[in-house]
């Protein structure tokens, strides 16, 4: 998909391409593998956590229009210009998605598409391309599964860097997450829960229960519903 200018081309500083977005999934035998990502550093989510939580970002993500680092994640909403992964390809492959999606479509390209203040009030005009590969006109999917499953284990026998990390296949650690947070509760910073509040009184939608009530303190696990 694509979305609003926020990301620079490499070698240049303004907002001209979008944070645009490649999704790719495939049934694995215990989850789906599912790689879900922007190709700027960092996404409008996570700099909105960061806000909510009143936590600053790490500089190299975000830059100002003199090319300073930003860490207040309330400037980078507003005015900051989100640098591309690495380089010259994170903002290639982001054009790429516009020629996937736009082109294709005969939507709006990225640079062309409006930044709208007021939300839903209308549309954006983004444009999407969805494709789907029928694995069985391959091979059986017993077999697939099992080819990633050899995938897995070859990574998982795979020297641990110097900062203890895990081998993790792309959806493993949210496969993980979704049962941990399915048997624990999802933490909740108060502005969340506050907006969640707002739009189920609107709409009638009963707030399911809480463990603990939300604090007004700048923290990311103030209430688990």
């Amino acid at each position: 998909t694509n979305t609003v200018p926020a990301v620079a081309l490499a070698g240049t500083l303004s907002r001209s391409v979008g944070n645009n977005v490649v999704a790719i999934a495939c049934p694995g035998r215990d989850f789906p593998w599912v790689f879900d990502g922007c190709l700027g550093s960092v996404s409008w989510g996570k700099l909105r956590e960061a806000k909510a939580a009143g936590r600053s970002i790490p500089e190299g993500l975000v830059a100002d229009r003199l090319g300073n680092p930003v860490s207040d994640p309330t400037v980078a909403l507003e005015e900051g210009i989100v640098l591309p992964i690495g380089g010259h390809k994170g903002s290639g492959l982001a054009l790429f998605v516009d020629v996937l999606t736009a082109v294709l479509a005969g939507g709006r390209f990225s640079g062309q598409i409006e930044w709208i203040a007021s939300g839903l009030a209308r549309p954006h005009q983004y444009s999407h391309t969805f494709a789907a590969l029928d694995i069985k006109r391959f091979r059986p999917l017993p077999e697939v599964q099992g080819h990633l499953d050899d995938i897995s284990r070859f990574l998982q026998a795979q020297p641990k860097d110097a900062h203890g990390g895990e081998a993790r296949v792309p959806g493993e650690r949210q496969a993980l997450e979704e049962k941990r947070r399915r048997e624990e509760g999802i933490p909740l910073d108060v502005r969340t829960f506050e907006t969640l509040a707002t739009w189920a009184g609107r709409l009638g939608v009963p707030m399911p229960g809480l463990r603990s009530r939300p604090k007004t303190s700048r923290n990311t696990k103030s209430a688990e519903p």
